[in-house]
């Protein structure tokens, strides 16, 4: 049985989500200690406790510790078998977060299934939905869909959205090292309905327009008001890029509105970071890398990104528990690659 450290650097849930993508995916049993240890509330949370149940339903696993606040977790896969699944998180757990660790191994399914998911899409620590849809999937080249029905903000989530997935995923090399000239940038600012009154959703639209236009870009920017069990609001923007590989370049950037932060300021900020990747010249930020290990694990190849950062270094800390000493990190240009075999 595999060992992990769930200290390990940054020592946060995603070393928990990718230990179990990885075990479900290559059938190898692993322990995971000291979850979480130094977060405030240590050990796993629900999102974690209700991935850890739809993937034990999706490959029969026997699993022990799977209880919220345990800094413990053993894990024993059986085969992948394909089926719908319905997930309820019933907090404002992230959607997003829980799919880190069910979403890939669905890839290796022998049926197309369908999941049904609620909770948070749009909260703290997590790819909102719209990043989740515009920036990540791009990279599954046509084999999963997302729909969106309802928006779940914190404290109550509430949020309705369905992925249909179609394992016809070929595994190829993730080859994304340069990127061409800008095609074009686009954006979704989300917000409750109750605040459409104040013009929330429409002040944070015109403020990153603003930035983006001032320093030269021109964007689309959508408004999307909705109902919702909790007030909330955020933006996301991404910029595509030309590439000449068969692999798409996005890059994004996201703000979630909070307390004592102005409208404007959201925008701005969310604007801000994206001009920033732009400028920096790396294909793949920093965000979208964590989520591309894997793939990269899996399929070969190799990605420049904007920054190696902690939450990286664990997801290839947890790929080569399961896979080998598989990686190449250059730091001085911030290029993970898998080494080929020979």
């Amino acid at each position: 049985m595999i060992s992990i450290d769930g200290s390990f650097c940054e020592g946060g849930g995603q070393i928990v989500r990718n230990a179990m993508a990885l075990s479900t995916i290559t059938g190898r049993a692993f322990e995971i200690t000291d979850i979480r240890k130094g977060r405030n509330k240590p050990g796993l949370k629900a999102q974690h406790v209700h991935a850890v149940k739809a993937l034990k339903e999706l490959c029969n696993a026997t699993v022990k510790g799977d209880s919220e606040g345990s800094l413990y977790l053993s894990y024993n896969p059986s085969f992948i078998e394909g089926k719908d699944l319905n997930v309820s998180i019933g907090t404002a757990g992230s959607v997003t977060l829980l799919l880190q660790a069910l979403l890939p191994p669905c890839l290796y399914s022998d049926k197309a299934m369908v999941i049904n998911l609620r909770g948070g899409t749009d909260v703290k620590w997590a790819m909102p939905f719209d990043y989740f849809k515009q920036v990540y999937l791009p990279y599954l080249k046509g084999s999963v869909k997302a729909q969106l029905f309802k928006r779940g903000y914190y404290p109550k989530g509430g949020g309705e959205v369905t992925i249909e997935i179609n394992p016809s995923f070929k595994k190829s090399p993730l080859e994304v090292t340069l990127r061409g000239e800008l095609i074009n940038i686009h954006g979704i600012v989300n917000s409750s309905s109750d605040l459409e009154t104040k013009s929330v959703g429409k002040r944070i639209a015109e403020s990153a327009f603003n930035v983006l236009r001032d320093n030269g870009y021109k964007a689309n920017i959508d408004v999307q008001y909705s109902g919702t069990r909790s007030t909330g609001c955020g933006i996301v923007l991404w910029a595509q890029f030309k590439n000449d590989s068969s692999w798409p370049v996005i890059t994004g950037s996201d703000k979630l509105g909070e307390r004592g932060v102005t409208s404007e300021e959201i925008g701005k900020k969310a604007a801000k970071k994206l001009l920033e990747r732009i400028r920096c010249n790396a294909p793949v930020d920093e965000h979208l890398a964590d989520n591309l290990i894997i793939l990269l694990a899996l399929s070969g190849g190799k990605i420049k990104v904007e920054k190696i950062s902690n939450h990286t270094r664990s997801a290839i800390y947890v790929a080569e528990k399961f896979l080998g000493k598989i990686f190449d990190v250059n730091i001085e240009e911030n290029i993970v690659s898998v080494k080929s075999e020979k």
